[in-house]
């Protein structure tokens, strides 16, 4: 058997410190993907960054609704650039 864990806010600063622990302890229980979903457009890269790095990681590209008024035409140029890169 296996688990996906299937949000994961893995790029928060809450993380920064501890991350491959926090992976080997997700392993150690079954989880063999983890989709780390974002918030708002800035977080793009950073989650480029770290599925990156860490092949167990998936990104979720997107917008919250509390972010979204005020991030619609940067999330279209980033979202086209994350999709461009990916198809």
């Amino acid at each position: 058997n296996y688990f996906i864990d299937t949000h994961c806010h893995l790029n928060f600063a809450d993380f920064s410190g501890d991350l491959p622990q926090v992976l080997d302890e997700a392993r150690g229980q079954g989880v063999t993907s983890l989709i780390v979903p974002a918030t708002h457009s800035e977080s793009f890269a950073a989650i480029l960054q770290l599925v990156d790095r860490h092949s167990e990681l998936k990104a979720a590209f997107g917008v919250h609704p509390w972010y979204l008024a005020a991030e619609r035409s940067e999330e279209r140029r980033v979202g086209k650039e994350c999709r461009s890169r990916w198809s």
